[in-house]
């Protein structure tokens, strides 16, 4: 059973949590060790350790396609005029591609299209 709503990737609240800095869009960002992992198919709990490994190995594929450039919260701001983006902007999907993989894929708003939104 899940308290309240599911999550995918969950972080306890007043805890030091394990992290890696890596390159992304030209900037540093850091990349955090979730308490848990949830499988977005099967809503089964997955090892947090594969799940942390699938997400640097997507900030990786992300900057090896160089997809666009990293924003702080005050450019996107800018960009949509003060107007807050919506929670459900961004989301980590997580599957089991095996025993000892976890396949995260980051899916995230467009800012052009907030911009469209938001002329």
């Amino acid at each position: 059973m899940f308290p309240g709503t599911v999550e995918s990737i969950r972080y306890e609240p007043n805890k030091q949590h394990e992290y890696v800095k890596m390159t992304l869009g030209k900037s540093e960002v850091l990349v955090w060790k979730p308490d848990s992992i949830v499988d977005d198919q099967t809503l089964q709990y997955l090892d947090p350790s594969l799940g942390f490994l699938g997400m640097q190995e997507e900030i990786r594929n992300l900057e090896g396609c160089k997809t666009g450039t990293t924003v702080g919260e005050a450019q996107v701001k800018d960009l949509k005029g003060g107007t807050p983006i919506p929670e459900s902007s961004n989301h980590v999907g997580s599957v089991p591609t095996g025993e000892t993989r976890v396949r995260c894929r980051q899916q995230t708003f467009s800012l052009s299209s907030c911009e469209a939104e938001n002329p």
